[in-house]
């Protein structure tokens, strides 16, 4: 994953090391002020960990902390209305990435960060993933997790997941981590985790009716995961929350979590990050993608959090912007609980924390009977006021958003926060070019 010229000689090296999504020359300075790494990394949020040797201290943990759909102006730093006290003091302790880029989509964006490669070259160049579609990153494809799970890494993948769920190779306990919590799919109900429908009339639909035929084709030697609107059983029919592992006997498990319904995605993400740490092996580093659904549509927050974190907002601030920031409020409160418990469990200072957003935030106004990603209909529901409808993130000062490469859709807020690991802190790390 990473292209490195090292004068460390103990250590992870680079044998994996040949395309990273990024093109950037960074020289960092970490650790011990007499280890010095200059490295060319394709991703710089991802690895600076790589410059802590074996001989200087245990391997660190990482976690990676995904946003959805961010505006590069809705976080407090970047000088939003949107409170954001955690994010805030970790970026000013930490390392801004003033001039880190990705993709202009959801599943684009995951897919260079898990693979380490152009859009171009996994076939995500052509967007996102839609509902019932046979195709995924590719399973040839090494991925993050199974790097560091060669290195000995405990590996969690939490929240979306958007990268393909064809077979069950395709989903993340066999994608690289030792166990899963979330959905396959893309965009759903926080509460409910209903992933939506086809779009109108979508059971006769000519491209259900197709994929059904598809689907009977396909070798079901070994099962295959849900078809989201195609299964018989109503209940499971569009319901898009589960927990994988695997078990003793090498079986993939699939429970699908009903008992979750009704309870707010970013808390239960939460809740089970905290649960992972405290119950983690600690002989062994572990390695966590955090990925929220917040800030993506639809937007919806418990009436408890907007209250709590938008009251300074009545009066000027519309429905659907107060909910779009206590969205952003709760993931930073969420990251809050995390850094509270890493540093009751003593390895806060042995934890990298990276945080970073897919793409921009969606810009200007919709109607309410265009509310799609691609082919799947948002599951915004019966009662939402179609002058609720405008957009409410905000990429200030940049030009464009979401699906677009202007700034506004793929420069993103990032930093990388370690304090027992970076050397340098409270900077800005400038670098040249995608």
């Amino acid at each position: 994953v990473v292209s490195m010229q090292s004068s460390v000689s103990s250590g992870i090296n680079a044998e994996y090391g040949q395309h990273y999504f990024k093109r950037i020359n960074l020289r960092c300075l970490l650790g011990d002020n007499s280890t010095r790494i200059s490295m060319e990394i394709h991703m710089v949020f991802l690895l600076c960990f790589i410059s802590v040797t074996a001989a200087e201290r245990s391997s660190p943990n990482v976690i990676f902390i995904f946003a959805d759909d961010l505006g590069y102006n809705d976080v407090g730093y970047q000088g939003s209305d949107i409170k954001t006290p955690v994010i805030d003091l970790l970026a000013s302790q930490g390392v801004k990435l003033e001039q880190h880029y990705g993709q202009p989509m959801c599943a684009p964006s995951r897919a260079a960060f898990m693979s380490g490669r152009y859009p171009i070259h996994t076939g995500f160049h052509e967007g996102n993933i839609q509902q019932g579609e046979l195709w995924g990153l590719d399973v040839e494809e090494t991925t993050v997790g199974q790097l560091f799970q060669h290195y000995n890494y405990s590996t969690h993948a939490i929240g979306k997941w958007h990268l393909g769920w064809r077979t069950w190779l395709h989903t993340p306990v066999m994608r690289g981590f030792d166990t899963f919590l979330g959905f396959y799919f893309c965009a759903h109900d926080h509460f409910s985790y209903d992933c939506g429908s086809l779009g109108v009339n979508d059971a006769n639909s000519k491209k259900e009716r197709s994929l059904k035929k598809i689907m009977k084709k396909i070798n079901k030697k070994n099962g295959l995961p849900p078809r989201y609107g195609l299964e018989k059983n109503k209940r499971a029919k569009y319901f898009d929350l589960r927990y994988n592992y695997i078990n003793k006997k090498g079986q993939l498990v699939d429970e699908i979590r009903y008992d979750l319904a009704g309870k707010y995605s970013a808390r239960v993400f939460t809740d089970h990050a905290l649960e992972t740490i405290q119950k983690r092996d600690k002989e062994q580093p572990f390695f966590m993608y955090l990925s929220y659904m917040n800030v993506h549509a639809p937007y919806q927050a418990p009436e408890e959090d907007v209250a709590k974190f938008t009251r300074h907002m009545e009066g000027y601030a519309k429905k659907n912007r107060r909910k779009y920031a206590a969205m952003m409020s709760s993931i930073d409160e969420g990251i809050g609980n995390i850094t509270s418990l890493l540093k009751s469990e003593g390895i806060y200072n042995n934890t990298l924390i990276i945080f970073s957003s897919d793409n921009g935030a969606n810009i200007g106004n919709c109607k309410a009977d265009s509310m799609y990603e691609g082919s799947f209909r948002l599951p915004f529901g019966k009662g939402t006021e179609a002058n609720d409808l405008k957009e409410p993130g905000s990429n200030y000062p940049l030009r464009g958003g979401k699906r677009s490469v202007f700034e506004g859709g793929i420069k993103l807020v990032s930093f990388v926060h370690g304090p027992g690991l970076l050397a340098h802190t409270g900077m800005f790390c400038w670098a040249q070019g995608l």
